[in-house]
């Protein structure tokens, strides 16, 4: 890296976690307004201004148009983050409180690992297939993870939405409530995973043309994983209110180092198809899911915020789901479309009352937090 780009770098991760810091505290607050302000500053001038730089480093004969694209995106989500820095600091007037620090340290020293784990869940998949079976076929399966990536923004997305209210009504004792919505949540994410995984040919096309067809049966198996675990995750902040921090990272380690041995006796032993690195990634979340469950379960008590017998056999469910869907991938696309329509006529007639209800609780959760 030229020293440009460290210094950018540097300063981007100094100033970074004032602004999760800002997001969660609002998120937590519910003050979702002051929240999407600060998305909308991370995300649309740093872009805009990263575009411009590489026009006019392209225009005047450049070749560092990475580094322009880097400059231009995180200098100005440095700038966003210092100001939070100092708007923190007016309001708190504090710069160093040993009592918080000794509760931060203790509660996300454990979660290191957990997060490490989570890298190395996503990211060793990659690296073994390219080892093993070269750029070219990493490359189909780095396809079918962009595909992936979608599913996992909407997991991020009703998970963060989710979190602040289940936190509240855990604080006051009304779980009742968490329990039903998690289940219907984790219904609908599933749901919303089937479908994309019915329209994955549809999407491998558009994404890679014909040549990446075969990619397409690597996406079933990686979207279910991340059905698994979005179910997790229910699971483990569960165990963050509990702060059990150390059980969250002791069952996500574990279900890493297994990824890896899997995939190294599958891949480099014996010599499989590349697709069994997703089988194995979807069998180690849904071993995660397994330990998570028992954690949660032995931690709430008779107190139940999610139901994890509920929430393993919803996982089971669209395991057979998502997987059998790949079948009709060799027929003719109208029945997939057909499958699809005929679902959401069913679906509509069996919560066609409930569609009220819902729209009501989001009217009334937008009137709260206006």
């Amino acid at each position: 890296m030229s020293l440009p780009v460290y210094l950018t770098f540097f300063l981007y991760l100094l100033s970074h976690p004032s602004v999760l810091y800002m997001q969660n505290r609002e998120k937590q607050l519910l003050n979702y307004k002051s929240n999407i302000l600060i998305s909308a500053l991370m995300s649309l001038p740093p872009t805009l201004i990263a575009l411009a730089l590489i026009f006019i480093f392209k225009k005047s004969g450049s070749t560092a148009l990475d580094e322009a694209r880097i400059i231009g995106m995180f200098i100005p989500q440095a700038i966003v983050g210092f100001v939070i820095i100092i708007l923190l600091y007016k309001k708190g007037h504090t710069f160093i409180n040993l009592k918080y620090w000794k509760y931060a340290l203790k509660f996300s020293l454990p979660l290191i690992p957990y997060a490490l784990s989570v890298i190395i869940l996503n990211q060793s998949n990659l690296l073994m297939i390219k080892a093993s079976n070269g750029e070219t076929v990493a490359g189909l399966y780095s396809l079918a993870v962009t595909i992936v990536y979608i599913v996992e923004l909407l997991s991020d997305s009703i998970i963060n939405a989710w979190e602040p209210w289940a936190y509240e009504n855990m604080n006051a004792g009304n779980y009742k409530p968490i329990k039903k919505a998690w289940l219907g949540i984790s219904c609908i994410y599933g749901g919303i995973s089937f479908l994309i995984i019915m329209f994955a040919p549809e999407l491998i096309w558009v994404l890679g043309g014909e040549k990446y067809a075969s990619a397409v049966y690597v996406v079933p198996p990686l979207i279910t994983g991340t059905v698994l675990y979005f179910l997790c995750r229910g699971c483990i902040k569960a165990e963050l209110f509990y702060k059990k921090t150390f059980l969250a990272s002791v069952g996500t380690i574990i279900a890493a180092a297994l990824n890896v041995a899997l995939n190294y006796y599958f891949l480099f032993v014996k010599g499989f198809d590349y697709k069994i690195a997703a089988y194995s990634t979807a069998f180690c979340y849904l071993m995660l899911l397994a330990v998570h469950a028992i954690f949660t379960k032995l931690i709430e008590k008779k107190q139940i915020s999610i139901s994890t017998g509920m929430t393993f056999v919803t996982g089971i469910v669209f395991i057979v789901l998502n997987l059998s869907a790949q079948l009709l991938y060799s027929k003719t696309a109208y029945i997939r479309y057909v499958i699809v329509v005929a679902l959401f006529i069913i679906a509509f007639v069996l919560f066609r009352k409930k569609i009220p209800l819902a729209i009501n609780y989001v009217k009334g959760f937008l009137k709260k937090n206006k």
